[in-house]
């Protein structure tokens, strides 16, 4: 079904349309038998969190396993309690940045991080054997709440820990005036606390954890603009963004502009730099971004005599190459900030933290941040495709285009990526939505502009050869 994906971004499907009750049973029973062990579950906000919350304990606790309830929680807060807590494993119920009729599965293993490739197929071997059988009893439990780590204290895990790596005295010194925008999802929950822990003062829109996404659910630009108006009205020092479930963070600067995710990363990412030389932290002098992250990461990174690696589109492509390298700082351009003495995954409250800092110790705006990153102009589209026509039609783009690169550094191991003189594009299909996505950057606009209708129209030729 095209409403209907499984990757290693998650679980995810339209509510009584691809996705059931029946489905989320199945999912979690084989993610239970899979686990072995104490399962935590947290939700974002959607209006079918809850049940489909309540029918995965269900399926746990036939098993004989313990599951707990953690309730609204973001994504980052869920990984570092499974970590924290020795679980299992852990389930988030969660459609991450799709629309709030769309809801879903994010599968966390017992280090904190996503399932990896290898055990995403156990996993669905696993969950095809569920399916199968016949005669699950799917009678009504009582939930199970574990003391040390829900609700309150839950969060407060999460605030100390990325406290603990960023500079909270230079930060408090400045009484930031900050603005939120938790899109009424899970990061409503958290994020005024932890900035008012650092001795900001927030203001906010969208800060009611109902599941009734005030915007559009990812943290774009487009869908910024009230919170643009929030930062001109309070003459703030800047604000943030996150989507539904808090892993991924925008920024908007004092001048009232959203900024795009790129800059979230590269900022952090500045910070950071800033951060580990100033306290000697462990960790090789290695970032990791994926395929289609700014070109800005890898100029600092080179800059600062760091080592760069970049890897597969997708979070856990990301975290195993971290792994493997042993590399102290990593993410993805769409505002996925990983810093893994904070935690294995994309977290906005990292990146919060990190950006905060940054201001306050180099004494600069947003604006004059920005400024001295090195400059791009981005482009990022999708075409829209069947999903049974997806990967026959890259095929043919790629075959046509393959040809015309000999003057570019290729990459083939993620749809296409090519890389010239001051300038780069992606063009992959998707994990998440039936499209092909079209990504890429210049040193001009002109440039960057020529070549995202370049990319389109030869898409659009290879839909028509089908």
């Amino acid at each position: 079904m095209e409403n209907f994906k499984i990757s290693l971004s998650g679980i995810r499907g339209i509510v009584g349309e691809s996705l059931f009750r029946a489905t989320i049973f199945d999912l979690a029973l084989a993610f239970s038998k899979f686990s072995r062990g104490k399962i935590l579950i947290g939700r974002d906000t959607r209006p079918s969190g809850r049940r489909f919350s309540q029918t995965a304990i269900e399926a746990v606790k036939t098993t004989g396993r313990n599951a707990i309830d953690l309730g609204i929680l973001p994504t980052p807060t869920v990984l570092l309690l499974v970590k924290k807590m020795r679980a299992a494993g852990g389930m988030i119920i969660t459609a991450s940045h799709n629309p709030s009729n769309w809801n879903g599965l994010k599968l966390v293993n017992s280090q904190g991080s996503f399932l990896d490739s290898r055990d995403l197929r156990r996993f669905l071997d696993c969950f095809e054997k569920v399916k199968k059988e016949q005669g699950h009893k799917k009678e009504k439990l009582s939930l199970s709440k574990d003391v040390k780590f829900c609700g309150t204290k839950a969060i407060d895990t999460h605030i100390q820990t990325v406290l603990k790596y960023i500079d909270c005295q230079a930060i408090k010194k400045k009484g930031f005036r900050v603005g939120i925008d938790p899109v009424n999802g899970a990061g409503a929950v958290i994020s005024r606390k932890f900035l008012e822990k650092l001795n900001c003062r927030v203001f906010s829109i969208n800060e009611n954890p109902n599941g009734r996404f005030g915007r559009g659910p990812e943290p774009l630009p487009q869908n910024l603009t009230k919170l643009s108006q929030l930062v001109k009205k309070h003459n703030l020092d800047m604000a943030f963004a996150q989507d539904p479930d808090a892993d991924r963070l925008a920024i908007v600067s004092e001048r009232g502009i959203p900024i795009g995710e790129e800059y979230s990363l590269a900022l952090a990412f500045q910070g950071w730099l800033n951060r580990f030389e100033e306290s000697r932290l462990q960790g090789e002098r290695t970032v990791v971004i994926n395929l289609a992250t700014s070109q800005m990461v890898e100029d600092m990174a080179r800059m600062s005599d760091w080592k760069v690696r970049r890897t597969r589109v997708g979070e856990v492509n990301v975290v195993e190459k971290m792994k493997e390298t042993g590399a102290s700082f990593g993410g993805e351009g769409n505002g996925g900030v990983i810093c893994p003495l904070i935690n294995w995954g994309r977290d906005s409250f990292a990146g919060m933290g990190l950006i905060l800092e940054l201001a306050a110790s180099s004494r600069k705006t947003i604006s004059q941040l920005i400024g001295e990153l090195p400059g791009y102009y981005r482009f990022n589209d999708k075409v829209k495709i069947s999903s049974s026509k997806g990967r026959e039609v890259f095929e043919v783009f790629k075959k046509k285009f393959k040809g015309q690169l000999k003057n570019c550094k290729v990459n083939f191991s993620d749809g296409i990526r090519a890389e010239g003189n001051k300038f780069w594009w992606l063009v992959r299909l998707s994990n998440t939505e039936p499209v092909i996505r079209i990504m890429g950057e210049a040193q001009t606009n002109h440039k960057a502009k020529a070549l995202l209708a370049s990319l389109k129209r030869r898409l659009r030729e290879a839909n028509k050869d089908i």
